[in-house]
């Protein structure tokens, strides 16, 4: 018997029926399968046993078929040892001894009942035979219950996930072992379903790291059977690259190491492959293999033991301190390794999770590899040679040569930099810039072709300092960057489970860190100019905007679309760029660099790392053969996202130039509001125009022309347009066809938010309940400490809401599920088995330094977020948001009273029910005291407006200014004051330096901040002192 094990699962419906032996014996034919498993047979009794004997097994057993219903049977071969454990209606458990270095695994072959509350026997039944968690487990067949909405498709009715078989998934912490094929596993009609599926623990993935699914292809039956193929010929080629280890920075002999080896004589690459050679010798001979030092020192520490058992020597006890000392070092090196090879970046040093690092590798390598795909024909390919071939000519294709034509490129809409801004782009590069760059870089980010993370240089930096800013001052004074250093690795990332062909994939590039480091430089420099030369609607890589500002403006003008059923007629178009990083045209950038005015030397370095890369694709850990790109910028590099907003600008200015011109007609959400013609958040674009076929007619030119000059394309299938009620259906129509797009209903998700189109209810946003879910099982998070755990839930599992609650008010029904979520992870419970918390919730929610663990309560969160929208509204004025919001909802005073509206958007009616709570902590800072009105706002310390105690009969004009409030020397007219209100209030008014024409604009503060700059830390705590 071979090392890999077959297992062939199949809802057959039917074994009695005409041709079915004929339709097994194929598949038998052509997998071999050494274990199998037929359900729901419709058969039973004699009947039963003939058509076992001609299925070719020399041993089976079965649970038999009530009627027609149910009936699980299964098959082995006589090299195959099998013991039966227990049957079950809707499953049959089952031990294979002796396989493998005599380690016996479980199988539980499952035909879950159509009939949910009989299903939900089944969930209980099987949640009763868990085994212990260094039991391999295998849970395998049609369990009648998908785990999410992706799992149908179906055009009269979407999934629904069942959560008693997640719940079931959660509890007994088990993964989906994913597939290759086809997504969906039985089919009626136009409706697809995926019943079919296979799960296992984790003992299992570590004997079986490899395993793989096939969706075989559908016979005689609405279902395609499973074959689990449990260590596949994936014919891995040799040539792994060298890379750095993290624990040998914790050596005590690494620093004079490098002193001793580290050589730098002007050439990077040279030095860098030289010291690599000899760190090699270094962990071979000093450093050692972590699991051989592990086990020598274990059996030297049993063995000290036992002598210790009968002495109690001085030296036996020193030396069993010594070997503890010892392997403690060890096991802390071990744990380094594995978090390192597991990418967890949110966990802190120091946290020991071996056990969960080991596993969230093996989950990530089983995720990242890829054993087979769809080639050009359509048919699926598994050779691991053809595979890498494929995806070097993909790549060639895809970054080859494309013609532009840069003669037709439209006015130049870029500013104009100020001298002062070009004497700091083109100031010389000093060593505490480059200092800064390089430890602004997170230590363990995945390494370029050298194989060397930032950790070693930020390490050793006392050593290679002076060296590596000798090196980056080279390459800005001329010198090329090395070809080794300048090549990159493509690491195919698969954008969703379970790819089928290249597109399905995200190509990351992983560049050197010292490539990194001179293009960090740049980019730092790049930050500074950028607010001024990219215009409002781009929110990407732009200091002082975001991408919350864009979600905002989109939700904003999709509802006013939405309401508008008269007067002007409106369409949102979003467009889709094809591969929009790797279609880049390399002279489109340097025109671009060009005419935003960028220095020749910054150009120079820039365009001469772009002509010179080289690439290879890293392929299941190995790199191909090298090519050379033609056009493209490299998605992981630090600069390439400036480079694409500077590129993406052009567009921006064509559509601008139209609006200019009257021939481009913009949303307005408000007769005399600020335009909307697009929104930008890097290759993310939404534009907005009349809908007009004449309009239609200049986006079209507008699109193609640039087409022409960049060598970029949309996607046709991905791209659609929404339009305002009023607009008929001939014009409709018209527009769709002209280019091609999908008119639709709801535009879906913007930058991962939902453009709302309705109410929001508990059902709109229960999807970020299952993407929190989803996290949960592929982290299995059981494996961690208490302290890992939580720093899990504030890390990585609250960020997921978060981020949504910036935009949007989630039902407090959906904070209440993500909360039970954050507690049984942290207790290590489940919804079945659920474990005391050991501290009260509102405990956990508190600060540390009260004894809390710093948690926020998820509904004060969302509320502490929309009290920040409300500062930004009050205070930054001239933000294109903030412009258009103030517009639409008449928003005319700088801090008003109210700001309730009829018909207003999801937003602005969460918004409006917090503001009285954002008002009562607004004050003014004066400066000229030209805004601020002496009685109406806030402005004296801890006090709030003078209405509430000057009377409006009063001689102080009810809307004067501050500034009108001193006297023709410049200082407080203390005696008008004087009339009004009392010494106590006086004195907080001489605590204010008086008003001034050379101090500034006044300027709206937080109060509930020393700094009065608003923070969603000090929100979230004033509305826990208001409970």
């Amino acid at each position: 018997m071979g090392s890999s094990l077959k297992i062939f699962a199949w809802n057959c419906q039917g074994c009695a029926r005409r041709n079915f032996i004929r339709s097994f014996r194929e598949y038998n034919e052509e997998h071999r399968p050494d274990i199998i498993c037929l359900v729901e047979p419709r058969v039973s009794g004699n009947k039963a046993n003939l058509i076992i004997e001609k299925l070719g097994f020399s041993y089976s057993h079965r649970v038999e078929a009530v009627g027609f219903s149910g009936g699980i049977w299964v098959g082995w071969k006589d090299s195959i040892q099998i013991k039966i454990i227990q049957n079950h209606p809707q499953f049959i458990l089952l031990r294979v001894d002796n396989y493998i270095t005599n380690k016996s695994f479980l199988i539980s072959f499952v035909y879950g009942s159509p009939d949910r509350s009989k299903r939900k026997l089944l969930w209980e039944g099987l949640h009763s035979i868990t085994p212990k968690k260094d039991t391999p487990w295998l849970v395998m067949g049609d369990f009648n219950a998908i785990l999410s909405p992706a799992d149908k498709k179906s055009s009269t009715s979407t999934g629904k996930r069942c959560e008693f078989f997640g719940n079931f998934i959660d509890s007994c912490d088990l993964q989906d072992l994913g597939f290759k094929g086809p997504p969906f596993t039985w089919q009626r009609g136009e409706t697809l379903v995926r019943l079919d599926r296979a799960l296992a623990n984790d003992a299992w993935m570590n004997i079986f790291p490899h395993s793989l699914m096939h969706h075989l292809t559908r016979i005689k039956s609405d279902h395609r059977p499973l074959l689990l193929v449990t260590a596949p010929d994936l014919n891995t080629p040799k040539g792994r690259p060298f890379r750095f280890l993290a624990g040998w920075t914790m050596h005590n002999n690494f620093n004079n190491f490098v002193k001793d080896n580290w050589e730098f004589k002007g050439n990077m690459s040279d030095s860098l492959h030289n010291f690599t050679d000899s760190v090699k010798n270094w962990n071979r001979d000093v450093y050692g293999f972590l699991g051989n030092r592990k086990r020598k020192l274990m059996r030297s520490l049993n063995n000290t033991q036992k002598l210790l058992e009968f002495s109690n020597a001085t030296y036996l006890v020193n030396k069993e301190r010594e070997i503890r000392d010892e392997l403690e070092n060890v096991l802390e090196h071990e744990d380094l390794l594995w978090r390192q090879k597991a990418r967890c970046d949110w966990l802190q040093f120091g946290d020991r999770n071996t056990n969960f690092f080991h596993s969230r590798t093996i989950k990530r390598r089983k995720f990242n590899r890829i054993t087979s795909l769809r080639i050009d024909n359509g048919d699926w390919c598994s050779d691991q040679e053809t595979l890498q071939n494929k995806a070097v000519k993909f790549f060639e294709r895809l970054d080859g040569e494309v013609s532009t034509n840069l003669r037709t490129m439209p006015k130049n809409g870029f500013p104009r930099i100020e001298p002062s801004e070009i004497t700091f782009l083109e100031a010389v590069i000093s060593n505490e810039e480059i200092k800064k760059a390089l430890f602004d870089m997170a230590p363990l980010k995945a390494p370029g072709s050298d194989g060397f993370h930032a950790l070693f240089f930020q390490s050793q930096w006392d050593i290679l300092g002076n060296d590596v800013c000798q090196w980056v001052k080279s390459v800005f004074e001329g010198n090329p960057i090395e070809p080794k250093l300048n090549n990159t690795l493509i690491v195919l990332i698969p954008k969703k489970g379970n790819p089928e062909d290249f597109s399905h994939f995200c190509p990351i590039s992983l560049c050197s860190v010292l490539y990194k480091l001179v293009m960090k430089v740049i980019a730092n420099r790049f930050k500074v100019i950028f607010p001024k030369l990219i215009s409002q609607e781009q929110a990407s890589f732009v200091a002082g905007r975001n991408i919350f500002d864009n979600i905002i403006l989109a939700q904003e003008v999709i509802h006013s679309m939405r309401c508008n059923r008269k007067g002007r007629k409106w369409m949102a178009v979003k467009l889709d760029l094809e591969k929009a990083y790797d279609r880049v045209s390399w002279d489109f950038i340097n025109a671009s660099l060009i005419a935003a005015g960028i220095p020749l030397f910054l150009r120079n370095v820039i365009m001469s790392a772009i002509y010179s890369s080289t690439m290879q694709v890293l392929w299941n850990g190995v790199p191909t053969q090298k090519f050379k790109p033609n056009r493209g910028i490299r998605q992981g590099c630090p600069l390439s996202p400036y480079l694409f907003v500077l590129y993406m600008e052009w567009l921006g200015h064509s559509i601008h130039s139209g609006v200019e011109a009257g021939i481009w007609d913009p949303i307005r959400l408000s007769r005399t509001g600020p335009p909307v013609s697009h929104l930008f958040f890097a290759d993310d674009l939404v534009i907005f125009c009349k809908a007009q076929i004449d309009q239609a007619l200049v986006l079209e030119n507008i699109i193609s022309l640039f087409y022409e000059i960049s060598g970029h394309k949309i996607s046709v299938k991905k791209s659609n347009i929404f339009f305002s009620k009023n607009t008929e259906d001939v014009i409709r129509n018209q527009i769709s066809q002209l280019f091609g797009f999908q008119e639709v209903q709801n535009l879906g998700n913007y930058l991962g938010v939902p453009l709302l189109h309705d109410r929001v209810t508990k059902n709109t946003l229960n999807f970020i309940v299952d993407k929190i879910r989803r996290k949960l099982q592929s982290w299995d998070a059981r494996k961690l400490a208490v302290a890992g755990r939580i720093t899990l839930a504030q890390s990585v599992l609250l960020s997921i809401p978060t981020y949504f609650m910036q935009t949007m008010m989630i039902p407090k029904g959906v904070c209440d599920t993500i909360e039970k979520l954050v507690r049984q992870l942290i207790w290590g419970g489940s919804r079945e088995n659920s474990k005391i918390a050991l501290v009260g919730w509102d405990t956990i929610c508190q600060p540390r330094a009260r004894g809390g663990l710093g948690l926020r309560k998820l509904n004060d969160q969302n509320s502490s977020f929309f009290m920040k929208i409300g500062f930004n509204l009050a205070s930054k004025k001239d933000l294109l948001w903030v412009r258009v919001l103030r517009s639409k909802y008449g928003w005319k005073e700088q801090i008003p009273e109210s700001i309730s509206r009829n018909k207003c958007s999801h937003l602005w009616r969460s918004f409006s029910k917090i503001w009285p709570s954002i008002r009562e902590n607004l004050s003014w800072s004066i400066g000229d005291g030209d805004k601020v009105r002496c009685r109406r706002d806030p402005w004296i310390p801890g006090m709030g407006p003078l209405t509430n105690i000057i009377p409006s009969f009063s001689n102080l004009n009810f809307d004067c200014s501050v500034k009108e409030m001193v006297t023709a020397d410049g200082s407080w007219n203390l005696d008008l004051f004087r009339v009004w209100v009392s010494e106590e209030v006086i004195n907080r008014i001489t605590s204010i330096p008086p008003p001034h024409p050379d101090s500034g604009e006044d300027r709206v503060i937080w109060t509930r901040s020393s700094t009065r700059i608003f923070s969603v830390r000090s929100a979230y705590w004033l509305m826990q002192e208001d409970k």
